[in-house]
């Protein structure tokens, strides 16, 4: 996780993207998906919950990339 400044106040800890919006082969990633450090460890209680909270955030970013949308990634617990 490279150091950057948080979002502001209420925005989500990750976001996916991509320096070609529409020129991405159906099912690739982003060229970048950006976690921000402190929105992450703002919701962990102990050190030893920052691991499961990054891959969550990540495995919901990548879904965010494949296509898949907000209300289908909390059904399935990735939020």
């Amino acid at each position: 996780m490279r150091r950057r400044t948080s979002p502001g106040e209420g925005e989500v800890p990750g976001r996916s993207a991509r320096t070609s919006h529409y020129g991405r082969a159906p099912g690739t990633l982003p060229d970048t998906i950006t976690l921000y450090r402190n929105p992450i460890l703002a919701v962990c209680e102990h050190p030893e919950d920052v691991a499961p909270r990054v891959r969550k955030v990540l495995v919901h970013e990548v879904g965010h990339a494949m296509g898949i949308e907000e209300d289908e990634l909390r059904a399935l617990g990735w939020h």
